[in-house]
């Protein structure tokens, strides 16, 4: 390497060894250690594979000339992110696809589905690399690579979470990826440091058809909301209920309506439908950090800092998984059941929504449910079930006769 490391290399020794404990920078040699350990972390990052020694443990992609390059160019003020100076185009196949998930727990499979139209596997992907840095936004790099499409940016329609697995699977390299992934909240500046891929279509830039990229993917003219559910708790006094506002978005909801047929048979109708209710409900709980999940209660009970999403996202994560799965699939259940009785002769309401030119068909499902609504209160209250107590709140649920559903054309959310 030569004699003067980059500003980028220096700036992130410096911020790795300000996140040291106290004991460790007051300990010369421990000091010592941790310094030689942090330059030549950012050494690897900042500075290409090709230029550094070839037995450096540090180096996150071995052979690959690539380095994260900071952007944009010339900006007054803080930097704003880093862009690796590779891109990589890649194959990405149905099973692989499955496999990977969004921050909130989306399928990779569902994000192209419903938001590159994509019809078929394998398809072929342009995977750009990010790192935020402070005080930066999702969308300001989204809007940096607008602008600088066709001079190395990208019209990018996702950005994802690049974990350890997501680099190993997508890429080959998981050094590129975090190995401890910082939570990144939908609306919020992303955590400093984050790094994220952003996925475009291979053909999307270079003119030929976007509709023959990757076995049958087209580029939609704006960003769709993929496949998803939305729980709402209402513990406010005579209002107690939960809603499930289950999204289809409009490849999906094209889709279910196929299976069933012309015309629509309510049986496959509804075994289609309670497919994508079983995967966003589990989603929503399960795979997510819980921002899919409001939680309403009375005015002195509400916390004076913490949103609705804030609450349920609390809520959420002082579940144990074993309660978690039990409310989610009893929510599943309790939906399922609420829809089968309403579609037994209305399934042309659905296809009246679809015809609609808003994107896709939010179905909302209230269900009265005081028992379940009391449990969750209590969690809030740091109170925690028992398995028994789950599992007969939602017995009382699914058996629960009011249920009302709603059927909208567009995305709602409940």
């Amino acid at each position: 390497m030569g004699a003067a490391a980059p500003p980028p290399t220096a700036e992130d020794t410096v911020r790795q060894l300000a996140q040291l404990p106290a004991e460790e920078l007051e300990d010369p040699v421990r000091l010592e250690v941790a310094a030689g350990k942090a330059f030549n972390v950012a050494a690897a990052a900042n500075i290409p594979s090709t230029l550094l020694r070839e037995d450096l443990e540090e180096t996150e992609a071995r052979g690959v000339k690539g380095m994260w390059v900071p952007l944009p160019r010339g900006a007054k003020g803080a930097l704003r992110y880093k862009k690796y100076s590779r891109v990589f185009e890649v194959e990405v196949g149905a099973k692989q696809a499955a496999t990977l998930r969004t921050g909130g727990g989306t399928p990779l499979a569902t994000v192209l589905r419903d938001q590159f139209r994509v019809r078929a596997f394998p398809v072929r992907l342009k995977i750009h690399l990010y790192e935020a840095g402070a005080h930066t936004w999702a969308r300001q790099i989204q809007a940096a690579e607008q602008r600088g499409a066709g001079r190395g940016g990208a019209r990018l329609l996702a950005l994802l979470p690049l974990t350890r697995q997501a680099a190993d699977s997508l890429l080959g390299h998981p050094g590129l990826g975090m190995a401890q992934v910082p939570k990144v909240t939908k609306g919020r500046q992303l955590p400093r440091g984050v790094r994220l891929y952003g996925i475009e279509l291979a053909d999307r830039q270079s003119g030929s058809d976007p509709g023959r990229a990757g076995g049958g993917a087209e580029a939609p003219e704006q960003l769709r909301r993929p496949t998803e559910a939305r729980v709402t708790v209402d513990a406010r006094a005579g209002q107690e209920s939960l809603t499930i506002a289950l999204h289809l978005a409009e490849e999906r909801a094209q889709e279910i309506l196929k299976s069933a047929g012309t015309p629509p048979a309510v049986g496959p109708f509804l075994g289609a439908l309670a497919s994508a209710l079983a995967e966003s409900t589990a989603t929503a709980l399960l795979g997510g950090e819980g921002r899919s999940v409001r939680v309403f209660r009375e005015a002195h009970e509400q916390s004076s800092h913490l949103s609705p999403a804030d609450e349920g996202e609390e809520l959420v994560s002082s579940l144990p998984p074993r309660l978690r799965e039990a409310i989610a699939e009893g929510l599943k259940r309790a939906a399922g059941q609420a829809f089968a009785q309403y579609f037994k002769g209305r399934v042309d309401e659905f296809v009246r929504a679809l015809q609609d030119p808003r994107d896709g068909v939010t179905l909302v499902v209230t269900l009265p449910g005081a028992p379940l609504v009391g449990i969750v209160t209590g969690i809030l209250g740091r109170r925690l079930p028992s398995r028994s107590e789950v599992s007969r709140a939602i017995g009382a649920l699914a058996a629960e006769p009011a249920a009302k559903v709603e059927v909208k054309a567009g995305r709602h959310r409940g």
